[in-house]
């Protein structure tokens, strides 16, 4: 059997100054890949022709979808990897936390 997971952090843009795309882009700058893997469901157009859903009908999905990042996992990963992901992304958020 294959096992997938996703580690995830969910960010909250009012406590930061800077954008998620910014923190995608800086996290990559400094030697880390960040994702987004999650979307609403009801934000994919087959959902929203099929049963009229519209932006803001699932307030809380969305909110995760524009605040969810995935941090990277893979099997090779070492405890040097995780330490520097981990805080790589801690300092990132200190430095753009209002």
């Amino acid at each position: 059997n294959l096992v997938l997971d996703l580690f995830m952090l969910l960010l909250d843009h009012n406590q930061l100054s800077i954008s998620m795309e910014d923190v995608l882009r800086i996290a990559r700058e400094r030697g880390v890949e960040l994702s987004v893997n999650y979307i609403p469901v009801h934000l994919f157009s087959f959902y929203r022709n099929a049963f009229c859903n519209v932006p803001g009908a699932f307030p809380e999905a969305e909110f995760c979808g524009a605040n969810v990042i995935s941090l990277p996992f893979y099997p090779a990963m070492t405890d040097a990897d995780l330490h520097f992901v981990a805080d790589t992304i801690l300092t990132i958020l200190e430095e753009y936390q209002r």
